[in-house]
């Protein structure tokens, strides 16, 4: 009975092969594969664009506050400002530098924006990177612990900061 089974099926799949203008699963396969390696290959061919130290400056003081959270939420917020939107590097570049940011140990996310940061400026730009990446959620947890130590006996103060304390 299996075996009767089975050729049926071998059946059904050559006979709607043969039907024009109806695709087999095969060929369905195939095209998706072409689309998704000529979208990686525009992606990681792309050259990236020359980028002012302003915009960077702009962008990782933004990144600085926003970056709230642990390093995989960090990791893919860069990797689409850096990478989907912006182009300031390519695909290849941004894996390979989350590899070699990966091998240290530390903190991957603060170390994968210093090291961006170098690749895009130089010395200067890994300093400023590292630093706006990590000092705005710094001076927020600072404000929200002086805000919790001063006002937490005020019911509504109380209220919205165990509000927010999940994401904290």
């Amino acid at each position: 009975m299996p075996r009767l089974y089975n050729s049926a099926l071998h059946i059904s799949a050559s006979v709607s092969a043969y039907i024009p203008g109806r695709r087999t699963l095969k060929q369905n396969q195939n095209s998706r594969k072409k689309i998704q390696a000529r979208r990686i290959s525009v992606t990681m061919t792309t050259p990236p664009e020359k980028v002012s130290f302003r915009d960077a400056l702009r962008f990782w003081a933004k990144m600085g506050f926003i970056s709230f959270g642990g390093p995989a939420g960090q990791i893919a917020l860069l990797h689409q400002e850096l990478v989907e939107q912006r182009r300031w590097i390519s695909e290849k570049r941004f894996l390979h530098a989350l590899n070699y940011c990966m091998l240290l140990p530390g903190p991957e996310a603060q170390q994968l924006a210093t090291y961006v940061g170098w690749l895009l400026h130089g010395t200067r730009g890994g300093i400023v990177a590292g630093v706006l990446f990590v000092l705005p959620s710094l001076f927020i947890l600072i404000a929200l612990s002086w805000l919790y130590v001063a006002f937490s006996d005020v019911p509504a103060v109380a209220g919205i900061l165990y509000g927010i304390k999940p994401a904290v």
